[in-house]
Order: C-alpha cells, then structure tokens, then sequence
C-alpha cells in the first residue's frame, strides 16, 4: 500500500463532503518549528490557568486551536490580569482574522492568501564540517554558511483547505509542507506532508517529534476534547487522533510506513492521561497489509519477535512502540503565599520498544523501557525548565529493528527523541521576558553510551537566544500582521566526538526572522 496511490481517492472524497452545517471551515496548522515564540507562550497561559479547555499536546495545533485558546486568555483574564494582556497583546495580532471567523461563521469561508508567512533562518556552523539540528525539521548543517527559507500558502474554498510551503536551502529547492485538509462532523481529515508532535514534553518526546522533515500521511482526529459517550460523560473528556504514513524510498526497506495512533483521557482540566502507539510495517521485502485481519494483527502485537527460523513466521513481525504519559498543571500555585510561581506543570512519559513479553499474571510488559520526566514553572515573565530523558534500557535497542536496518528514522533523522537510542539527557532552561524581548538561556548535557564503542560520547550543550516581536507594519501593498526576529548561539562541547578519543568545540550562530500576511 503506497499513500501515493491513494491520492485521487482523497481528493474525490473531499470533494464530495457536504458543505453546510455538517461541514466546518478548517484552518492551517502552526509550525512549532517556525512559531516557538508563540507555542511557548501559549503554555505559560497554560500553566497559570489562563488557559483550560485548549489542548496542546497533539501538535501541530491549527489557528482555530490558537484562536479559541486567546479567547480563553480573554475571558479568563481575571486570573492574572496583567500577564493575560501581555500574551494577548503579542498573540492578538498574529491570530485576528481566525478570531474573527469563530464570532463571525460566514467571515473568510472562501479565500486565497498567496502568501500566509515567509520564514527565514541564516546559520553559520564551525568545528564540525556535518550537524543535525534537533527538532528543526530535518535540518542539516554543513561547515560555513547555511540558509533556509519557507514561504507558505493557502487557499479556503468550500470548507476545504489547501495548503503549500516550497522551501529553499543552500542543497536544493523542494516542498516542505503540502496538504489538503477539511472537517467533517467535528472530524479533522488531512493527506499529504506534515509533522506530528504529540506529548507534552519541552525538550522533544520519545515516539513522534518534529525532528524529521514533514512526510507523507493521512491523518484523522477529532478536532476539541469530547465528552465520554453515555453514563460515562461525568467521568471526563477524550480526544484521539491516528495517521498511517509513508517512510522515504532511499532506505533498506523502501516506502516502510508508520501507523501512529494516540488516545488522550482528561477526568479534569488540568490533568491529561494520554497513550501513544507507533507501528512501523512494510516496506521493499515486507509483506503487504490489506485486509482488516493484518490491520488487527498489526493492532495487537500477538506475533513480534517470534523465535521461529521459518519465513512465514515473522509476517507480523513490525517495529512497535508505546508509550503512556501524565500531564498535571499546577495552574494553583499562585494562591500559595510566599513564593514567586503563578503556574507549572510536572509530567512523566514511560514508552516501550518493540514488542510486548509476559510479565507478573501474564501482563504484557514492553521488551525495552524509555523515560521522560519533566518540570515547568512559571512567574509570569520568568519560566524555568528541567527535563530527564533516557533510552538506556537494554542498550542498543531502542529506534532500531532486525527488520528494518535504517531503524524508526526519515531521511537518516529518528522520528523520535534526538538524543537516539542508549542516551541520557538533562536539560535545563530559564527564560525571561523584557519590555525589548525574550531572553532564553538553556543546558543540555547528553551521554550517548552504545554497547560495543570503547569510549561514549559526551554533549555539553549551552544555547543563548533572543527573540523580539518586531513592527513592520506594511510592505508595499503587503501588510505584515506580526513578525517575530530571533538570534541564537550555541556552543557544543564533544567529549569523545564520534566515540573516538577526540574533543570537539562547536559552535552555531543562527538568526531569522518569521512575517506573517
């Protein structure tokens, strides 16, 4: 089954979706790549309860998710006052007309923007002539200059959204995100290229982050939290959303796809009880699975790493991996007296690689174990970070496969976190909002151990950033809604670079600049 193949039908199917009351206008999604500055203030509104019913853990969140979640800021003002009209302030502008549409239904049904957002970066890399960014999309840097830049858009016509990103790198032109999307009955529906970052972790999850490029999928969701059906409506909220993708050509197992799948419980609104699934099937050499029978065989896992010499055992024999996590935000905090915190938020993600193996009673245990533990805080204008992750478990195991040589990656980047599989990381960030900008200074020490290397490899990562909200008000014709400027510079210190006995100093200075239309 290759996505491509199925193209047309989408296209048809969208096509004859009804319009009306059945149909809603859907809006883009929001790159957390190119829109940090925003997706970060957007969960300190969380943390602070300036912000309840917005979900923000399956992103990308689209502009209506934006839009609602300022209206929110909005009514909930009472809350913090101050700092609800300072995110409102900076988000307001950048989000007015999907404002608008949700008090306005018939306002901007239809429409074309031929350009939504211009995106650009300039990155100098010294000390190593080859270095992947993490979480930039797939981003390779090469020794000296590298430039990238995305130009966005969109078009709106009977519900139906088209969406298209071209970007230009210093290799060669190609698109970055392309995709047809539209909502059903509260159903969101999407075919083509995006990323899908789910959890709530700051420093990247274990099973699917933006590290890699966008890549092909088709994805359904629900578009809000929804009330358990029947009796059980009191016991809170769910939301779900499933894809199923296409890896690249270039690799061992060409055109291999991912089944993603993610279910999300909310007894409160402040706590989120969330499981992640991700099936890794097919592919060049692998049989192909068309039946709802293979579907559930894939589902339930009965028949992984099966200790059977014969080929015709090993037919259901995938890439499996899962992953259970627990969000609470402590939005309480500022009534405790005599401490400076307004808001937080404490989460803990434990995933497992690959197949299931009997445990106590008979209950299914993962073979190999990963673990995210993290803390937020807030004071308003001062966040502080801490997170631990590790995929140290059986080491050597985790985002590889006997099946799939090239692992859980997309062009050679892990789907998953970047650290990779035997590493631990401690990553520490404080961030502090001036009347001029946003100042943000972070550490991340990283150990990536693997079994047969003499020596491991040591990352001691310290990042300075800035970004400001800049007024250009119009060019041309154009009128620039909001553009936020940024400037960064990393120093990376190797410990045993390449699990060699050699220390590399390497440095990245970055800057861009992201305008919207």
């Amino acid at each position: 089954m290759k996505l491509k193949a199925v193209t047309i039908a989408v296209l048809l199917i969208a096509g004859l979706l009804p319009t009306g009351s059945l149909a809603k206008p859907i809006s883009s999604l929001v790159s957390p790549y190119q829109y940090q500055r925003e997706y970060r203030l957007l969960e300190r509104a969380k943390e602070v309860g300036l912000v309840k019913k917005t979900d923000l853990s399956f992103k990308p969140l689209s502009r209506t998710d934006f839009a609602r979640a300022i209206i929110e800021i909005y009514n909930n003002r009472n809350v913090a006052p101050d700092l609800a009209r300072k995110i409102f302030n900076e988000l307001y502008p950048e989000f007015k007309e999907d404002i608008n549409s949700l008090f306005l239904p018939g306002k901007g049904r239809n429409y074309i923007k031929p350009i939504r957002n211009v995106y650009t970066e300039l990155y100098t890399l010294s000390g190593s002539d080859n270095r992947r960014l993490p979480y930039s999309e797939g981003f390779n840097l090469e020794e000296g200059i590298n430039f990238r830049m995305n130009v966005s858009s969109e078009l709106r016509y009977s519900g139906i959204l088209f969406f298209l990103e071209p970007e230009l790198r210093q290799d060669t032109p190609r698109f970055n995100r392309a995709y047809v999307a539209w909502n059903f009955k509260g159903l969101n529906f999407l075919f083509g290229r995006e990323n899908v970052i789910w959890g709530n972790a700051e420093n990247g999850d274990l099973i699917f982050t933006n590290n890699v490029r966008p890549w092909l999928m088709f994805k359904l969701e629900n578009d809000s939290y929804k009330k358990l059906p029947w009796i059980f409506e009191k016991l809170g909220e769910y939301r779900f959303s499933t894809f199923v993708s296409e890896l690249e050509k270039e690799r061992e197992r060409s055109y291999a796809h991912v089944w993603g799948m993610r279910l999300a419980w909310r007894p409160f609104y402040n706590l989120e009880v969330a499981g992640t699934r991700a099936i890794q099937f097919g592919g060049e050499g692998r049989p192909d699975y068309t039946s709802l029978h293979d579907f559930w065989e894939l589902f339930t896992a009965n028949n992984e790493n099966v200790k059977d010499p014969r080929p015709e055992a090993h037919v259901y024999d995938n890439n499996q991996y899962a992953s259970i996590d627990i969000t609470y935000y402590a939005d309480w905090l500022s009534k405790l007296q005599f401490q400076p915190f307004k808001g937080g938020k404490v989460y803990f993600v434990h995933a497992g690689d690959d197949a299931v193996k009997p445990g106590p009673g008979g209950f299914p245990l993962p073979t190999s174990a990963a673990h995210i533990f993290g803390i937020s805080l807030t004071t308003g204008l001062t966040d502080l970070r801490f997170e631990y992750t590790e995929t140290t478990d059986d080491s050597g195991v985790w985002y590889t496969h006997h099946m799939y040589p090239d692992g859980f990656t997309y062009h050679d980047f892990i789907i998953g976190n970047a650290i990779g599989g035997n590493s631990k990381s401690l990553y520490y960030a404080i961030s502090h909002d001036f009347n001029w900008g946003n100042l943000n200074f972070s550490y991340n020490f990283v150990k990536h151990e693997v079994r047969d290397k003499l020596y491991n490899e040591k990352e001691y990562i310290y990042s300075f950033e800035i970004n400001k909200c800049l007024d250009f008000g119009g060019f041309y014709k154009l009128r620039i809604h909001s553009s936020v400027f940024y400037f960064r510079l990393t120093y990376n210190r190797v410990e045993n670079f390449h699990f060699l006995p050699e220390d590399k100093d390497i440095y990245i200075l970055s800057t861009g600049v992201n305008l919207s239309f």
